[in-house]
């Protein structure tokens, strides 16, 4: 991966106006991003049925029963910016592997004071992912605040308790709060040209975009979604796909793929996501491919080979740092324990992986913040 420590940091300094309004988030980093103790409240809570039970309907039980890990909970308040695999496909015909990523503001801002240190990019995907999200990220962050948008974006911005970033399709969307009178007015005082808006009745949302430089803008009540680049027709596709999902004019990704629900609600939902899944079917091409528009950042998701749907996290603390991946398979067989093994944690202080019927989850605790090695 050429995006390394220096390139992201590099970028972040360009982009940091746009951060100017989340410096409180700072502050509350730490408690942000401490490990998820759902798995553990759940299993000291949880009613373990055997009063009164046969072995053979204790057996029957145990098999059928779904992991605590895998159950996971609500959704994160992004996932209403994800639109359908449907919304996003070029060809209908063509089923599409699903990929995007999410990095909660507090883990960017603690990024800003990082020192660079020797820019190396760690061969362990449990690093190497995380790394590739925040420099895909902070690649659409530098282009956003090369653009006159960037004052718009600032001036429209509110406080939101749970303000991330999110990249899907080419597109990176700014979920939060924003006043979309002062984001449209803006727009329109750039030169802008409005494309499409909410019919009456609807939910209000518009799409802005310029010839000259390619860019589309869409923006709603809680997200400014910015795409750039050549395909300005395909920008201008993804970006009303998102926005009209987040409206409710579209059904968002997990309601018709019970895979990536199931992904959604069991990630830790804070730092740094990434999730790619295959509609229920084993994932064949595992580079995220021209869903990615930025050459230098790659992902390896070779031990996930055979899967059928995978979300990664990183939680970042100054003490020890927290990697969380879990995977499903078409079954139970299915799973290869192997691969996850040899390919996983290598670089860990410690190192756990746990099956649970046709899913695996795998976690790790290295020493440090990785982003600053």
């Amino acid at each position: 991966m050429d995006a390394h420590r220096r390139h992201v940091l590099a970028m972040l300094g360009a982009a940091s106006t746009l951060l100017a309004g989340c410096s409180d988030l700072a502050d509350e980093a730490d408690q942000s991003l401490e490990p998820n103790d759902d798995e553990d409240s759940e299993e000291s809570n949880a009613d373990d049925g055997t009063d009164g039970a046969d072995e053979d309907e204790i057996d029957e039980t145990d098999e059928e029963t779904t992991p605590a890990w895998l159950e996971g909970g609500e959704l994160p308040s992004y996932a209403s910016v994800l639109p359908s695999a449907d919304a996003l496909a070029d060809d209908e015909t063509t089923p599409r592997e699903y990929f995007f990523t999410a990095v909660d503001l507090a883990t960017i801002v603690g990024t800003l004071d990082d020192d660079p240190g020797e820019g190396t990019v760690p061969d362990d995907p449990f690093l190497q992912n995380p790394i590739a999200v925040v420099s895909l990220g902070i690649y659409g962050l530098f282009a956003l605040g090369s653009s006159p948008i960037a004052q718009v974006q600032a001036e429209a911005e509110g406080e939101s308790d749970d303000a991330a970033l999110v990249y899907v399709d080419g597109a990176y969307a700014l979920y939060g709060a924003y006043d979309l009178e002062t984001a449209r007015s803006g727009l329109e005082a750039e030169g802008y040209e409005l494309q499409a808006e909410a019919e009456d009745g609807a939910d209000d949302f518009v799409v802005f975009a310029d010839d000259a430089s390619s860019e589309v803008v869409g923006v709603t009540d809680d997200a400014f979604v910015y795409a750039f680049g050549a395909d300005q027709a395909r920008s201008l596709a993804v970006v009303s796909a998102i926005v009209e999902t987040n409206v409710g004019s579209q059904s968002p990704a997990h309601e018709s793929d019970t895979t990536l629900e199931t992904l959604l609600r069991a990630g830790a939902n804070t730092g740094i996501t990434s999730c790619l899944a295959g509609a229920g079917e084993s994932l064949t091409d595992l580079e995220p491919g021209d869903q990615v528009q930025e050459d230098d950042v790659a992902f390896d998701f070779s031990p996930f080979e055979g899967a059928t749907g995978v979300v990664q996290g990183l939680q970042l603390a100054e003490s020890e740092s927290n990697a969380r991946v879990i995977v499903t398979y078409e079954s139970e067989t299915a799973v290869d324990v192997e691969r996850l093994e040899s390919g996983l944690g290598g670089e860990a202080r410690s190192f756990d992986l746990e099956t649970g019927g046709s899913a695996a989850l795998v976690t790790a605790v290295y020493g440090t913040d990785p982003i600053e090695e």
